[in-house]
């Protein structure tokens, strides 16, 4: 995983002792729970300090008001000083919660809530050297009841599985290895089997696949990635060896999530 002289920081409202077994490269240290104010307020030397925090961080019983508003405020303040006089980048958690029934107007109105605490916090990556662990988003793709164990969260303070603590690690790994590595800024693209299905200058612009139904429906669901990485400063580019009117065609006749002006480079002969 990480160089041996990696160190990490691990900060949290619960506890975090075993990712040591995960990062076993790295040189790691955890601070005692609940002691985010005074921490962020003073020095830490490692490389990275991992803020990991669950939805009880900023909320009242479970559920989010005012005064989640109030405690991310406060948090924002202590990272905007902390960056004035610590270099250790900082990887922080967003959060998520447990709504036994989402149909009811109370847990829709409270989701709401956290949905908003969750953009907030995706903008403390406009402080230098703050990357965002996408928690929320493990969550919803592995499912509460297998990332969550509620009877060690009540118990021990620790109230991940062992499926989520192998799931975050790897999370923080990839972010750590972006902090290393410069991000690339340009993606070269071919266009026949590519962009689309099929060889567009032998099967025409009508018979490519790029559509809803199988296998155009792969072309357009990877069309719809690059969209999203354009939209995040991802330049974009074509290289191919089609004629320049036919590729042309095919932008200005299909309905794709791609779009011509899209691409800010165009190589095509």
């Amino acid at each position: 995983m990480l160089s041996k002289i990696t160190s990490l920081s691990f900060l949290s409202n619960t506890v975090t002792k075993p990712f040591d077994y995960l990062f076993k490269e790295c040189q790691c240290e955890h601070f005692e729970i609940n002691n985010i104010v005074q921490v962020l307020s003073g020095r830490v030397d490692s490389d990275y300090l991992i803020l990991l925090l669950d939805i009880n961080y900023f909320s009242f019983d479970g559920f989010l008001n005012d005064n989640s508003n109030e405690k991310f405020d406060e948090l924002e303040g202590l990272l905007a000083s902390f960056r004035e006089n610590n270099s250790a980048k900082i990887i922080i958690s967003n959060v998520f919660n447990d709504y036994l029934d989402i149909n009811t107007a109370l847990n829709i109105e409270d989701h709401q809530r956290l949905l908003e605490l969750n953009s907030k916090i995706n903008r403390l990556s406009d402080i230098s050297d703050i990357a965002i662990l996408n928690v929320y988003d493990l969550v919803f793709m592995y499912g509460y009841q297998n990332f969550i164990n509620l009877k060690n969260g009540f118990l021990f303070q620790a109230p991940w599985t062992k499926l989520a603590y192998s799931t975050i690690a790897t999370s923080i790994d990839e972010i750590i290895q972006l902090f290393k590595f410069n991000r690339k800024k340009v993606l070269i693209l071919d266009a026949d089997n590519t962009l689309w299905g099929g060889i567009v200058g032998e099967d025409g612009v009508d018979n490519i696949d790029i559509d809803d139904n199988y296998p155009g429906k792969i072309f357009r669901y990877f069309q719809q990635q690059l969209k999203f990485l354009q939209n995040n400063g991802l330049l974009l580019a074509i290289v191919s060896k089609n004629n320049f009117d036919d590729v042309r065609d095919v932008f200005e006749n299909k309905n794709m999530p791609l779009k011509w002006d899209d691409f800010s480079i165009k190589k095509i002969n």
